[in-house]
């Protein structure tokens, strides 16, 4: 009898600390970018550029969350589709870009992520 109330005993413990955890940590947004296939009439979030060797790319992508780039790459062109974006340069910063917007800098930017809200 008393092996059978010490398992309960530590039937409810667990269930008590397991209750106790699931209210004290805060539920948080769940970040999923992902990489897909460039479609034409799309509107994901699509940029050109080269990487540091030169190979040219084309990565377009949808849902909202943070995709580094490693090793960094040179952006040529920003499309932003229905997505706001930010990238992060290497140097430091930011910028942001709005939904609708096609970005081309003057120079290609040296980026290391890119970002949609």
């Amino acid at each position: 009898m008393t092996r059978t109330r010490t398992m309960a005993s530590s039937a409810v413990a667990v269930i008590a600390a397991a209750a106790a955890l699931t209210v004290a940590v805060p539920a948080s947004n769940a970040y999923a970018i992902n990489k897909v296939t460039c479609r034409a009439g799309e509107h994901f979030l699509k940029v050109v550029g080269h990487s540091e060797i030169g190979r040219s790319f084309t990565d377009c992508f949808a849902n909202a969350g943070k995709y580094n780039y490693s090793p960094s790459v040179w952006v040529e062109k920003i499309t932003a589709g229905n997505n706001d974006v930010v990238f992060y340069d290497v140097n430091g910063s930011t910028v942001s870009i709005k939904r609708g917007t096609v970005y081309k800098p003057t120079r290609a930017a040296h980026v290391k992520a890119i970002k949609i809200k």
